[in-house]
């Protein structure tokens, strides 16, 4: 029999629905039937029976691997998957935290986690319109001995979603100054990258076709040319990748062919990628419903009441968006395109983030001139400055000068006294209070010393914390 679709549906989870499998296929008589059963293996004991009945609708390598370890039962078809495995290293490029508001349920540093344990050597952050995560990403990725890549899912004027991935540290600029781009031109709240109108730099900068939510693919599974959208890209970015997902849509089968196609057509590069936005496939309700609430819509709804400016339904309609293991993605997608999202992470430098940049200097000598003003202003806010006084801001400025911390509050002394003579309320949070500086310099209405504050709560001796005022 020929198969010519083959999905999955997640079902009404909420009213504890199991999901299910769909095969649209011609039969030995070319007749065309369509079958679903429950993808649920139940009791492992009963998975040959399972299988066997399985086998009479379609029967894959790449699909039974992919759900048997689903059911954490992968050993028992490791031989399978083994024979599909190389030595080369896996990479996980379109990954989405839960900093996408709605869209995942991984938090940076557990993204980076999940990667480790899932035996990838490298993963990418992408999260839309936003570099806010990179950092815990980084950071946890590094320890846990995975290359951390950052990128970022930019929605297009026009429609679809692409994933941009920076190289190198100028590549991280160009992304940053990009995603700024994008936030400054459009509407608050509704940012989007107009790929036609953009004339700014893009060094060191990979573009991938963004899955099933990218242009190119949206034109292939209406059926249209998607020759205009590869170019739009190709135009703006030095380096276009296809990319390749594989997340049982009923277009799955056809769309994968038809990708492949084009990237020999136009001689680029297919890797092995897809929106990964929760860890297992448990978690997908959990998701699901992360999506409802971002949206505004109902569990019975598709689109929800949220304004947006795309009228695509986000929600998916099954859970194999999940954070499949690294063995699996050779059975997944094959051995090109898993090797060449490896070669792509691999061109990437081993810490993408930039050198932290120092603060500005507030004039010639910041330290000096915080002293001057802060006596001034101490004389005025003290009728008798005594001995205990002179003790706790002569030690308070010797430990902020000493850190190198003195243009900090100069600047938020000076940002403090404008907003002042312009009417406009302000107050300190937090452990600003603490300081004697702070009440001194009119950053806070709190005294310290008479509160018997401790400033070490707000500036450790050490530095190990920075002044958060």
């Amino acid at each position: 029999m020929e198969i010519l679709a083959r999905w999955r549906e997640s079902g009404r989870w909420w009213e504890q629905e199991m999901e299910e499998e769909w095969v649209r296929f011609l039969d030995k008589n070319g007749i065309l039937r369509e079958k679903h059963f429950p993808c649920d293996l139940g009791n492992p004991s009963e998975l040959p029976q399972k299988q066997a009945r399985q086998q009479e609708i379609a029967h894959t390598i790449d699909y039974d691997v992919a759900r048997l370890e689903a059911r954490g039962a992968l050993r028992d078809v490791s031989h399978i998957a083994e024979k599909r495995v190389r030595a080369l290293p896996v990479s996980a490029l379109h990954c989405l935290s839960a900093l996408s508001y709605g869209r995942s349920t991984m938090m940076p540093e557990h993204l980076a986690a999940y990667a480790k344990l899932r035996g990838y050597s490298a993963a990418a952050i992408t999260d839309r319109f936003s570099l806010t995560g990179v950092v815990d990403f980084c950071g946890t990725a590094a320890k846990m001995g995975v290359k951390p890549i950052v990128g970022a899912t930019l929605e297009i004027a026009g429609g679809g979603e692409i994933v941009v991935i920076s190289k190198s540290k100028q590549g991280y600029a160009a992304l940053s100054r990009l995603i700024t781009h994008c936030h400054l031109t459009q509407p608050r709240q509704f940012p989007l990258f107009d790929i036609d109108a953009f004339d700014g730099s893009t060094e060191d900068l990979v573009c991938l076709t963004g899955g099933y939510s990218g242009p190119v693919d949206r034109a292939l599974i209406k059926k249209a040319d998607p020759t205009h959208e590869l170019q739009r890209l190709m135009r703006v970015f030095p380096e276009v990748y296809i990319e390749l997902e594989y997340s049982a849509a009923p277009w799955s089968l056809s769309l994968d062919r038809a990708l492949r196609h084009l990237a020999q057509e136009c001689g680029l590069p297919v890797v092995a990628a897809g929106p990964v936005t929760h860890a297992t496939r448990k978690d997908f309700p959990a998701q699901d419903a992360l999506v409802c609430a971002e949206t505004l819509c109902t569990v019975e709804e598709i689109v929800g009441r949220k304004e947006t400016t795309d009228s695509t339904p986000i929600r998916w309609i099954n859970s194999e968006r999940y954070f499949r293991s690294a063995k699996a993605m050779y059975a997944h997608f094959g051995h090109e395109a898993v090797a060449n999202s490896w070669t792509l992470a691999n061109q990437c430098t081993e810490n993408p983030l930039p050198e932290q940049p120092l603060f500005p200097s507030f004039d010639d000598n910041p330290e000096s001139t915080l002293r001057e003003i802060v006596i001034r202003e101490a004389q005025k806010k003290y009728k008798e400055i005594n001995a205990e006084h002179k003790y706790r801001i002569s030690g308070e400025l010797d430990r902020i000068c000493r850190l190198g911390f003195a243009s900090h509050f100069l600047a938020i002394w000076e940002a403090c006294d404008w907003a002042r003579s312009e009417g406009i309320l302000f107050s300190a949070r937090g452990s600003a209070v603490d300081s004697a500086i702070s009440y001194c310099l009119g950053l806070s209405r709190i005294d310290a010393i008479e509160h018997n504050l401790h400033f070490d709560r707000f500036l450790p001796a050490d530095g190990s914390k920075k002044p958060d005022i």
